[in-house]
């Protein structure tokens, strides 16, 4: 179902000691069943220590809830029949969440993710091996084909890259006429989504100068401490909202139905994503669709959802 590596219609080789290489150029490796075309150290490496440390925790199959499926769902606008036999780029994959959707879905996806999280994604979904491909890239320097795929997806992800734009018109390069390029996007406005939330804004500038063992445990200290007041307000969905503006942690209290050790684990974990992503973007609902009015596209779709803007375009 996959066409090789390639870069200008020049195949890329695998040398018998797993290097890939372009005309004797060394590109890469395969390590561990994934395709490495990254840098040992890039501005995602918090990130790939997230996901080692919270391997599976927003995993349905390990959850046993449908949260995943659902944010899946809501991005596609649709179920998730359509996915069958498609061929599917995802962007910014981590531990494998969606992945794993994708794949129980049907679909043959090549995943890619700049950070060590792919690793631990191929871990996590190395039993649908033969309809995924684990690419560790900058998503600007893949070697994979334009025009190529049914669906191109990107959960969670093009707000902390570089360029918001740049990376939303590299995935509509990526899309195949009549294809689909879904992503969300956080939202700007300063009572919109997490905007509210002043004092974790204010700490996460402080936070960006540790070292990751430092972040990871500065954290979790100030998890614990604030974490038992979301925990004895969490019957309320008002008072966990009014609690939230001016926490520094995440919760999902009154949002998401989960066990008392999901509620912890799950908000340190995004507790840790929200205070260390080097990038972290805002756009207006205004602002995304003006751009997207700009691209030589046939329609796109804009609108608010779980994780500020759901945008689904059809190129």
């Amino acid at each position: 179902m996959f066409n090789d590596f390639e870069i200008n219609k020049i195949r890329i080789k695998q040398t018998d000691n797993n290097l890939l290489t372009l005309e004797d150029k060394i590109l890469g490796k395969y390590k561990d069943g994934v395709f490495v075309f990254a840098k040992s150290e890039n501005y995602a490496d918090d990130f790939g220590l997230q996901w080692e440390n919270f391997p599976k925790t927003q995993f349905d199959s390990f959850s046993g809830k449908n949260i995943s499926k659902a944010r899946m769902e809501e991005a596609l606008q649709s179920d998730l029949s359509e996915l069958r036999d498609k061929k599917v780029l995802e962007i910014g994959s981590g531990s494998g969440r969606f992945t794993e959707i994708l794949a129980q879905s049907g679909a043959y996806v090549d995943t890619l993710d700049l950070s060590k999280a792919i690793f631990v994604n191929q871990r996590n979904n190395s039993k649908f091996s033969n309809k995924i491909r684990f690419i560790q890239s900058d998503f600007l320097k893949v070697p994979l084909p334009k025009d190529e795929y049914d669906y191109v997806l990107a959960l969670g992800v093009v707000q902390h890259t570089p360029d918001s734009y740049q990376t939303i018109n590299e995935m509509i390069s990526y899309s195949k006429k009549g294809g689909k390029v879904i992503f969300d996007h956080y939202i700007k406005g300063l009572f919109e989504g997490n905007n509210r939330r002043l004092t974790a804004r204010l700490l996460r500038k402080i936070i960006l100068k540790f070292n990751q063992k430092e972040k990871l445990s500065t954290i979790k200290l100030i998890y614990n401490l604030f974490y038992p007041l979301h925990k004895f307000f969490g019957f309320s969905k008002f008072l966990s909202k009014v609690l939230r503006t001016f926490s520094p942690i995440m919760t999902h209290h009154g949002s998401l139905d989960l066990t008392d050790d999901q509620f912890y684990e799950w908000g340190l974990l995004d507790t840790h994503d929200n205070l260390t992503d080097y990038y972290s973007h805002k756009i207006s609902v205004r602002e995304m669709r003006d751009f997207l009015n700009s691209l030589e596209i046939d329609s796109s779709s804009v609108f608010k959802g779980t994780n500020g803007i759901n945008v689904l375009i059809k190129k």
